[in-house]
């Protein structure tokens, strides 16, 4: 019944009803097992309900973008425009926090048409325009609207990735916002780093069968996603029997575990050197370019080099939204690789792992997610005119933390 109190036709409920049930399977088990079946069983309908509606769950997903994806977009950017004023941006600024903190509906809709359509044709054929459309309305006011888009997405993704609910995002969402509304002047790439963006291979200290089947793992989630992996699809590409798999893992899951842990290994270097730069800074702020290895490591993920482990990471990580069982490993795995930053700076135990201090902790790595799903549609690029600004002012925001400066609470007043 609509709040005007018009009652509205049967099959027009009806039509309401199946799509809030697709939605609620698209979130609970992933639009690549999505089917009529379990949504009229949701419905309590049968089955006849949707196929007089739709020819197949490809249209019905596109139906699902227009009614619920794309108007979630545009909020989206409304609100992340709206929270860029220091003072009359705070409500805004709240509301993502939380829609952050919590498993966002609409968030984690968007989220999920926004991964999946990629290997939908007729569907990435009407939601990348819509996407890139809606972007450009708002980059000419906020040039870096992008990488603040990105970063939400990326985060919500971590968040149902993990389980990690229930986070205060208050502060990152303020440091984000204060970067973004502070960047507006574009710097073009210097040669150095327009000619050597980091590439990122896998460690090469696998053993040779592992090798292949990690490899083999991200050609394959990369063309059909986590959930159409199948161990024998993995053999054939690795050119060995199952039967091998089975004998070094349980099932695909631990499988894809072993694999998530050796591709967050990849930037472990990287991210030490970063780690050292903000060390540091706090003795020689004004030495130290700690802006570089971070734009170097952006560029190296979001290069076309770099795609396959990009749609790897991005697809695992997009699998463990809809398993139990990857979630829990994924959480360890990302608990396990802060631990070892707090060794690195010779800080005691639980000092980036406790829940103050996490999300601050781990949101740079979630927007990772974020930007490889922009990347998809030519967004969010290696050579973006704006990059150098933005990450200049992220890190500056970061070398205040490693300075002992508070953050500043006037944002989330």
């Amino acid at each position: 019944m609509p709040k005007t109190g018009i009652r509205l036709p049967k099959s027009e409920v009806t039509r309401l009803k199946l799509l809030s049930c697709a939605v609620d399977e698209i979130i609970e088990v992933g639009p690549d097992r999505l089917g009529f079946t379990s949504i009229a069983r949701r419905a309590g309908l049968s089955t006849g309900a949707l196929y007089a509606r739709y020819e197949n769950v490809d249209e019905l997903i596109l139906e699902v973008w227009m009614a619920e994806g794309l108007p979630v977009l545009r909020r989206l950017l409304v609100d992340l425009e709206e929270s860029l004023p220091r003072e009359s941006g705070v409500a805004a600024r709240l509301r993502l926090s939380e829609q952050l903190s919590g498993a966002d509906r609409g968030l984690l809709i968007l989220v999920n048409l926004m991964v999946a359509s990629r290997r939908i044709e007729a569907a990435f054929e009407e939601i990348a325009p819509s996407v890139v459309e809606e972007v450009a309305k708002f980059s000419s006011r906020v040039p870096a609207i992008e990488f603040y888009l990105g970063t939400i997405l990326g985060i919500a993704m971590g968040v149902s990735g993990t389980g990690l609910h229930g986070l205060d995002w208050q502060g990152p969402v303020a440091m984000i916002a204060n970067a973004v509304r502070r960047t507006v002047e574009p710097q073009e790439i210097a040669p150095d780093f327009a000619n050597t963006p980091e590439t990122v291979h896998f460690p090469d200290d696998a053993e040779e069968i592992d090798a292949r089947l990690f490899d083999a793992v991200a050609y394959v989630i990369a063309r059909v996603g986590a959930s159409q992996a199948t161990i024998s699809r993995i053999a054939r590409r690795a050119k060995v029997n199952p039967a091998s798999i089975y004998m070094r893992y349980e099932d695909k899951d631990a499988l894809f575990a072993a694999c998530m842990t050796h591709v967050m290994r990849m930037g472990d270097t990287r991210n030490a050197k970063i780690l050292d730069h903000y060390q540091e800074s706090i003795q020689n702020p004004r030495e130290i370019n700690y802006a570089e290895d971070a734009i170097v490591m952006f560029r190296g993920n979001q290069s076309p080099e770099h795609a396959s482990i990009r749609r790897l990471r991005l697809e695992t990580m997009f699998a463990a939204m809809h398993d139990e069982n990857l979630r829990r490993m994924n959480l360890d795995i990302y608990l396990a690789t802060i631990s070892r930053n707090e060794e690195q700076l010779g800080m005691s135990p639980s000092s980036l792992t406790n829940r103050t201090v996490l999300p601050f902790s781990i949101f740079s790595r979630f927007a990772f997610f974020g930007y490889a799903v922009l990347a998809e549609y030519s967004l969010c690029d290696m050579n973006h005119r704006y990059l150098l600004s933005y990450v200049s002012q992220i890190s500056h925001a970061f070398q205040k933390i490693a300075q002992g400066s508070n953050l500043d609470q006037s944002h989330k007043k």
